[in-house]
């Protein structure tokens, strides 16, 4: 037993020894002092123009939108898919809520003492929208229109039933594009 213990004493003394003669010595004093580092120059005009663009765009535009569980655990996966696949369009007043995003081009915007207006078309026909507006089948709501895009906030599931909200762009034409 006191064998044991007198190797295992010898084994500590041993690595501690050992470890010492590994480690170089480092004077991080001397390292320092040989370069000097340049600050990183950050633009702040930028950032803070950007923080009050943020701003206002949630104090004048921001609406919560309504969350509905409609996710039903019991459901099989494969019922949810069919019925995602089989959905037709909705029937409502206004005609852009039964029409999918990408089939919907700005070709313009008007500013004006109500606010901006976008000029959107649809295949042949034209319509006026403003902030607030309900378009696109996925319940999207116009959050913000400036001379060069609109920005579309819109609820999208996906197979499983999961609801997420994604901020959609939809940019101007140029009217060479249109032709």
């Amino acid at each position: 037993m006191i064998r044991v213990k007198s190797v295992i004493v010898f084994l500590v003394v041993l690595l501690i020894i050992g470890c010492d003669y590994i480690i170089p010595d480092v004077d991080f004093k001397k390292r320092q002092s040989g370069k000097k580092i340049k600050p990183v120059e950050v633009n702040t005009d930028a950032i803070v123009a950007q923080g009050e663009q943020l701003k206002t765009l949630f104090e004048t535009q921001y609406k919560p939108l309504e969350y509905k569980n409609k996710k039903n655990p019991f459901v099989s996966v494969i019922d949810v898919y069919k019925e995602n696949l089989a959905g037709g369009a909705s029937v409502g007043d206004n005609p852009l809520e039964n029409v999918e995003l990408e089939q919907i081009r700005l070709t313009g915007s008007l500013s004006g003492e109500v606010g901006n207006v976008g000029v959107v078309q649809v295949g042949d026909q034209v319509f006026y929208v403003k902030e607030g507006d309900k378009i696109g089948k996925n319940s999207g709501v116009i959050i913000g229109i400036t001379p060069n895009e609109m920005k579309i906030r819109q609820v999208e599931t996906d197979i499983f039933g999961n609801i997420r909200t994604v901020i959609k762009e939809i940019k101007i034409v140029n009217k060479e594009d249109n032709l």
